[in-house]
């Protein structure tokens, strides 16, 4: 089992990714581009978010009087 800073930093290492991703995204829908374009990020992002709500329910089984 992690301890609650291991998940803490997973956590905060995926925001970062995410955040990264939601600019591309925002700078890229300013732009006139094609669904294509936006579809790889899209997916990016679904994919990061997913691997946060996992780590957040570890956090919560493991750690329920610490959250």
């Amino acid at each position: 089992m992690k301890s609650p800073q291991e998940y803490k930093d997973q956590m905060n290492l995926l925001l970062v990714e995410l955040v990264q991703v939601a600019t591309e995204l925002r700078d890229m829908s300013l732009k006139v581009i094609t669904d294509e374009e936006l579809a790889p990020l899209q997916k990016h992002q679904e994919s990061l978010l997913a691997a946060l709500e996992k780590v957040d329910q570890k956090i919560h089984a493991n750690y329920p009087n610490q959250v």
